[in-house]
């Protein structure tokens, strides 16, 4: 820990070659302590070294195959550079639970898998499907793969069971136009917002108001 310690404090100073000795030393005096290895990683991108960056965090999971937040870090590292088929095959080999419990990672996933192939798309929307931790992460990422349908009913579920959420009429509401259901989704946001009058604010920045449409179904 204080070996890392110090190569942040280098990195901080500026001095990036002994940033990233302190970071190589720290890694190998604990190979199993991820932290180090990340610092070096974000080193070496920043320092336009991508390719090293993801040299050194793929080392890294040969010798600790089950660390997930390194996996992490590798698909993020693969898909910033364009390599999407890399980021889903790292993402691929992953616990669910840890992809999805991180929104901006199930996101990447989606557009990753999405980038792969159409087999690929449906396994990782399955593995969504039983392990997103919320209708809102789910419903995003329904929408990255390009499945409005799903999208669009996720949202909806999650709008009538948190009314209040000012992020999600905006997301449902996007979905259904795609779809070319406007009106059918600003008929269910005027009805919230007649049952739910603290939903007002957050639906009127849609243009939407109680005295649009009629009974939604809710």
């Amino acid at each position: 820990l204080a070996m890392a310690l110090a190569g942040e404090a280098f990195r901080r100073a500026g001095d990036f070659d002994r940033a990233a000795a302190a970071f190589a030393r720290a890694s190998t005096l604990a190979p199993g302590f991820f932290a180090p290895v990340r610092l070096q990683a974000e080193l070496l991108e920043d320092t336009g070294d991508r390719s090293a960056a993801i040299g050194v965090v793929r080392t890294y999971m040969e010798r600790n195959p089950g660390d997930g937040a390194a996996g992490l870090v590798l698909a993020a590292l693969h898909s910033a550079g364009g390599g999407l088929k890399a980021a889903y095959r790292t993402f691929a080999a992953i616990d669910p639970s840890v992809i999805f419990a991180n929104e901006a990672a199930s996101l990447l996933y989606a557009q990753a898998a999405v980038a792969t192939g159409p087999a690929e798309t449906a396994r990782m929307l399955a593995a969504a499907g039983e392990a997103a931790p919320a209708d809102l992460v789910l419903g995003r990422i329904y929408a990255s793969a390009g499945d409005d349908r799903a999208a669009a009913a996720t949202f909806r579920q999650a709008i009538i069971a948190d009314p209040l959420d000012s992020g999600l009429p905006a997301l449902y509401l996007a979905a259904m136009t795609r779809l070319g259901r406007a009106d059918e989704a600003r008929s269910l946001l005027a009805e919230i917002v007649r049952r739910y009058p603290g939903a007002a604010n957050a639906a009127a920045a849609f243009g939407v108001d109680a005295e649009i449409g009629g009974s939604a179904g809710i």
